[in-house]
């Protein structure tokens, strides 16, 4: 055996019935890996799993998503490494330094981001075709707000700029909105993901709310909340058609 003491402890101790997500044995993501390793050169394919399982938990890809793909990579994982590297979208298209960046070759890093690349760019494509907002709304009294306009057709207080680039339902979108749009879809170059989509939403709310719109404010709050949504899920969908065939190395 090939392994050291520490990874061999930690292959024997799965051996008992208790799983890495109820009490992790181990702690480092260097470990993981040599587990990792261990368990698929000696066929121990409920071990793989479990390690498997704990390396694209929630909790971790929120918090150490480079981290784990460099390890589900690295271990020849196709479809953990597909969900890790959906979740390193959440970073910088350029990351920072991290521990485990040495399990990577050249060439895996330029395929991660070729894919967030992809990703980016593919996004910009909702800024420019604003149908997903017009298939799923239908009509502009369900988003009068969008416009600067009551429910009932009048204009509220908020200005719209006569020269906007955005138009729907033969409207113009409020200023404020028009703003939100143009902001969150240049934070999705760097970043396209939900979360960018929902902080850029929750600063928007903000802003509209301090010119005290007697008729937005009544309606901004859940009115944004769901276009997040609608905005979130249109996104998913088009990074899903971004696939694993963007990384230059098979795993």
């Amino acid at each position: 055996m090939s392994e050291d003491s520490k990874t061999l402890d930690a292959l024997l101790r799965f051996c008992y019935p208790c799983t890495l997500a109820e009490d992790p044995a181990l702690h480092e993501f260097r470990d993981i890996f040599n587990v990792l390793e261990a368990a698929k050169k000696y066929s121990l394919d409920a071990i793989e799993k479990r390690v498997c399982r704990a390396l694209i938990d929630t909790e971790v890809l929120e918090k150490d998503s480079l981290r784990s793909f460099a390890v589900v990579h690295r271990a020849h994982l196709r479809d953990e490494s597909m969900i890790a590297a959906r979740h390193t979208l959440r970073e910088p298209l350029i990351p920072t330094w991290f521990e485990e960046i040495d399990l990577l070759t050249s060439s895996d890093l330029l395929g991660l981001l070729a894919y967030h690349q992809r990703c980016a760019s593919d996004v910009q494509v909702l800024q420019s075709d604003l149908s997903w907002i017009s298939d799923h709304y239908e009509q502009w009294r369900s988003i009068p707000w969008m416009f600067g306009m009551t429910p009932h057709g009048s204009s509220c207080e908020c200005p719209v700029s006569p020269f906007s680039k955005y138009a729907l339902f033969d409207y113009n979108f409020v200023k404020w909105f028009e703003d939100f749009m143009d902001t969150t879809f240049l934070a999705l170059r760097d970043r396209p993901c939900a979360e960018t989509i929902q902080s850029n939403v929750e600063k928007a709310v903000q802003t509209a709310r301090q010119r005290d719109c007697y008729s937005c404010s009544s309606l901004l709050s859940g009115g944004m909340q769901e276009f997040a949504t609608v905005f979130k899920r249109k996104l998913d969908e088009v990074i899903a058609k971004v696939g694993i065939t963007c990384f230059s190395r098979k795993t």
